[in-house]
């Protein structure tokens, strides 16, 4: 059997200690690496017949598992992996320790002359839908996705907690509320919403048709909306760190833009921002 390794958490990390000194993604792999990164180039691999069913094992972090299991045959956990003490002969790639040699960091990542993913026809179907979402949760009445972001690393892209707030409160007597983010169960309970406790949950909400809008800020939670929502995404960038209208990946460029619904930007926490999400929230009916 050989093994190729898409994702690691030798870190576990706990929330409020994730400072930059332990950003390692080579013991640990971010959310929005192997969203635009590791799946997106097993999938150009697996697509182009290199991936054999029977003597190959993708290995994943536990709670991502379900970003390969549609497609393969033979997926472990990380965690289960290392105590197989499998040779290094038989790893065909670890792309967590070896992510600058991969396509998705490289201009290779592009179709020469556009902005384009370069194998963006072939791989479009597998990269929006290929999840396999078995025993996820699904909302009876239209309702409204949020991610919020609380981390120490780069802690200057957080979400502004009291927007928010403002946006909870102007929403939920409307619309049911489910937030993903570490940290925030608290801000749920408090606010009588729902918290997203699995990724694969966040997933099948974004796709969804009931899903009205996500609102988001800037995290590796919203590159993945940006490869495979059915619904629109607000994405609010105060810190100004993606990358919407250019070619870089792992910053929500054109070329991973693979979502159905459209995309709304807001560059500032203004008053206007707080409006204009709102209001569209709000006059969503699908």
């Amino acid at each position: 059997m050989k093994y190729m390794i898409l994702g690691k958490d030798d870190l576990k990390g706990t929330h409020g200690s994730d400072s930059s000194k332990d950003a390692d993604i080579n013991k640990y792999w971010e959310l929005g690496w192997e969203t635009v990164g590791s799946r997106i180039d097993f999938i150009s691999f697996y697509n182009q017949g290199f991936w054999d069913q029977d003597n190959m094992t993708a290995v994943a972090i536990e709670d991502r598992m379900f970003l390969y299991t549609k497609m393969c045959k033979n997926v472990i956990s990380y965690t289960d992996f290392k105590k197989l003490n499998v040779p290094k002969e038989d790893i065909i790639f670890d792309i967590p320790a070896n992510h600058m040699k991969c396509r998705f960091t490289t201009k290779a990542f592009l179709k020469p002359g556009t902005s384009d993913y370069y194998r963006k026809e072939e791989d479009r179907e597998l990269i929006f839908n290929e999840f396999d979402l078995d025993q996820t949760i699904s909302p009876e009445k239209e309702f409204v996705t949020m991610c919020i972001r609380r981390r120490d690393w780069c802690a200057n892209r957080n979400s502004s907690i009291p927007f928010f707030q403002r946006l909870v409160d102007s929403i939920k007597d409307h619309h049911p509320i489910y937030v993903a983010g570490k940290g925030n169960e608290e801000f749920c309970e408090q606010n009588g919403i729902n918290f997203i406790e699995k990724l694969k949950d966040y997933v099948s909400l974004i796709k969804n048709k009931k899903c009205l809008s996500l609102v988001t800020q800037s995290t590796g939670l919203a590159l993945l909306a940006l490869t495979c929502a059915e619904t629109d995404v607000h994405l609010i960038d105060h810190s100004k760190c993606s990358d919407l209208y250019g070619n870089h990946a792992i910053s929500g460029g054109k070329c991973i833009q693979f979502l159905k619904g459209e995309i709304y930007p807001y560059f500032d926490l203004s008053e206007d921002t707080y409006n204009t999400i709102v209001s569209k929230v709000l006059k969503t009916n699908k």
